[in-house]
């Protein structure tokens, strides 16, 4: 199953593993099919569920209200649905960021 998936309603549903309490935030690669996003808040009172939508609305360009939480709210394993922009442009941002991860890896420093 992809990290990605485009709903009936036209909605793009991801599928998220979440790293709280990390050093920064960012894509960091991919784990057992989900998209991998390390996050610098704590799991605690909803702290790294907002950190994550905060962090997509600004890779996306996009509100934080047209981004929501589906599933796994207390769990790392979460899926969010995207509401306002299409498919292709998503999968080449998260497609450049992972690349990007890659290289930085390759180089020794981690995230995007």
């Amino acid at each position: 199953m992809s990290y990605l998936s485009v709903q009936k309603d036209g909605s793009i549903q991801l599928r998220i593993y979440v790293q709280p309490k990390a050093s920064r935030n960012g894509l960091v690669g991919m784990h057992d099919g989900y998209l991998k996003l390390a996050i610098s808040s704590p799991p605690v009172d909803d702290k790294a569920n907002k950190s994550v939508i905060s962090f997509f609305a600004e890779f996306f360009q996009i509100s934080s209200k047209e981004i929501v939480l589906c599933s796994g709210r207390k769990s790392r394993r979460k899926q969010f649905a995207i509401g306002s922009t299409d498919e292709l442009t998503i999968r080449r941002l998260v497609e450049a960021a992972l690349a990007r991860a890659e290289n930085k890896r390759a180089e020794g420093e981690g995230h995007l």
